[in-house]
């Protein structure tokens, strides 16, 4: 089974899509716009929080800001810091891409709040300013001078939480039952700070335990970022070393390394990364078979608008260059309008590896309107793609049989391509009630036989459509419910389905949140259609704001027919756990 935490191809960028596969005949793709993530919990493995983190920002691609809004608020009380910081960031921007002003500057102003000197913090502030005055630059602070009494005055902070959740999965087909998942994961998060005047020193670590109880289930340790921070105020540097991630200067997630940054002057930064990549939480060791580094520069904010990245990567494998990639962000915001745009080019293979762009305007009438177009290789061009359907687990081992050449031709032939184009619109009807809409098109293009390895054919164009209606404070301030209607033709099925989800307050520290799915696929490759219903609950209380108690549980059913053929499945799910703040 793949690992969940595989970051293996990841975009080079925040904002990628997320894709499921739901099995049988038939199966579709493009889960993103399904608004009921069950059997995920926010407080639950990283692996969980690393889905909901892929579809929250998949959602902001696609312009879903209201979906996107509740995943985020969900994420606000995940078990680690880490998560909790990017949620409370981007559910700012959410709120504010939606047009939902108050809430985006109340969102932005609590990130400030609680993340002052963060590397986020000088985003933020900008986003906030130009919702506050649109156009004009505030002045910056005077800076008081510092004395040798100041910087021997340390301010020591620490924190943390530790999470147990259960996770308990049944499945039954035709009468055969099966225990597809029994498992504890425990979570832990541990933080320290110490600031002075001059410097400020951070260390995270971030790791977990899962007990799988099954009968041939396999424990396993994760360990997500394990670093220390040092940051000098002037000059302006900075240098994190340890396990950590990094989305941005062609760097595809978490690598165990280093990054060194130079503020060199106010609108340009220096970036040096060197380390190895990790491209699953379940790698405790360093792995130096891939040895990378780069350079990145971040330029601006020019004009109060403009943000630019341009990077250099370099990977290697077992004596082979496995990536060397040139490219760049570049980032335009200003109330009413914005877009990112990312270059992702392979200077070894001279192959585009990822092209994405997403823009946003607010029209007349309150109306939002978002445009994603992403073409990108999947995964992502490397060397060691040669390893797909060979029988040996190295590059090295691969010489045995192959020249550099056919090794370089060999990752080349198991690198597909993909295109998907999103167009969105989102519209308030009322101070309480939102309606949005999107419709996705989406192809993968084939990959010839070779090495061993069957030819596989150009996936047929795919077509997703997804309205959703929003109500906020619905019983009560703070509650907020989500009705869905969507379309899907995959080329060899086409599914009808409908949604609710809704995130009810009761009594203050108790949340009540009913889900429900039904869908309708019918096969048209193949004799044969689908029913599928799942409803589920779950239960979030909180007591003296440290103490997080959550319960979910449900129920799916489908009924398939394939070639006259009749399945029925029924899967039990739940999930059980608490976590502690400290």
């Amino acid at each position: 089974m793949a690992d969940p935490d595989d970051n293996r191809g990841t975009p080079s960028c925040p904002q990628h899509h997320s894709s499921n596969t739901d099995g049988g005949n038939g199966a579709e793709t493009g889960s993103r716009t399904n608004v009921f993530p069950a059997r995920i919990s926010p407080h639950g493995s990283a692996a969980r929080r690393a889905e909901l983190l892929d579809q929250a920002e998949a959602s902001m691609v696609a312009g879903d800001y209201a979906r996107a809004a509740l995943l985020y608020t969900g994420l606000l009380q995940a078990a680690d810091p880490e998560t909790r910081q990017r949620a409370q960031e981007y559910l700012g921007l959410a709120r504010d891409r939606a047009n939902q002003l108050a809430h985006a500057k109340a969102e932005y102003e609590k990130y400030l709040e609680l993340y002052p000197d963060s590397e986020g913090a000088a985003r933020v502030r900008q986003r906030l300013n130009a919702l506050l005055t649109a156009r004009e630059t505030p002045k910056a602070p005077l800076r008081k001078a510092r004395t040798k009494d100041q910087d021997a005055n340390w301010r020591h902070d620490a924190y943390g939480s530790f999470a147990q959740y259960y996770y308990h999965d049944n499945l039954t087909s035709d009468g055969d039952r099966s225990l597809a998942q029994s498992s504890l994961n425990s979570d832990f998060d541990f933080t320290t700070r110490s600031r002075s005047e001059s410097l400020d020193v951070r260390t995270s670590f971030v790791g977990g335990y899962e007990n799988d109880f099954r009968e041939a289930g396999e424990n396993d340790l994760r360990v997500s970022s394990a670093y220390i921070d040092l940051a000098a105020h002037q000059p302006q540097l900075s240098l994190r070393f340890g396990r950590q991630s990094r989305s941005t200067g062609g760097v595809l997630g978490r690598f165990d390394g280093g990054l060194f940054r130079w503020q060199m002057s106010e609108r340009l930064a220096a970036n040096l990364v060197g380390g190895f990549p990790v491209y699953s939480t379940r790698e405790t060791s360093i792995d130096t078979d891939r040895p990378l580094y780069g350079i990145s520069f971040d330029l601006g904010t020019f004009a109060d608008r403009w943000d630019v990245n341009l990077f250099y990567i370099n990977q290697d494998v077992d004596s082979m260059i496995d990536r060397r990639a040139i490219g760049g962000e570049l980032r335009y915001f200003e109330p009413g309008r914005s877009f990112f745009s990312l270059i992702d080019y392979d200077i070894r293979y001279d192959k585009l590896n990822t092209a994405l762009f997403n823009g946003n305007l607010r029209l007349p009438h309150e109306l939002t309107l978002t445009l994603a177009a992403d073409y990108r290789r999947s995964p992502i061009l490397t060397t060691s793609n040669a390893l797909q359907g060979q029988s040996v687990s190295s590059i090295a081992a691969l010489h045995s049989f192959y020249t550099n050449a056919e090794i370089e031709q060999l990752a080349q032939d198991r690198t597909a391509s993909s295109q998907t184009y999103t167009l969105s619109l989102a519209r308030p009807l009322s101070q309480r009630l939102q309606i949005s809409g999107d419709l996705s098109v989406s192809r993968f293009g084939s990959t010839p036989a070779s090495g061993g390895v069957e030819a596989m054919p150009a996936s047929d164009t795919m077509y997703y459509a997804n309205v959703q209606l929003i109500a906020s404070d619905f019983l009560r301030p703070g509650d907020i419910s989500t009705a869905g209607l969507r379309f899907t033709d995959s080329g060899t099925a086409r599914t009808y389905g409908i949604n609710f989800n809704s995130r009810l307050l009761f009594y203050q520290h108790l949340r009540l949140n009913p889900k429900l799915l039904v869908d309708y696929r019918q096969n048209t490759e193949r004799d044969g259609h689908r029913w599928r219903v799942r409803p589920a609950l779950r239960l979030e209380y909180r007591w003296k704001k440290r103490y997080h108690f959550e319960f979910e549980g449900g129920t799916e059913w489908a009924n398939e027919q394939v070639d006259g053929q009749s399945y029925r499945n029924r899967d039990d799910f739940f999930t059980l756990g608490y976590r502690v703040d400290f």
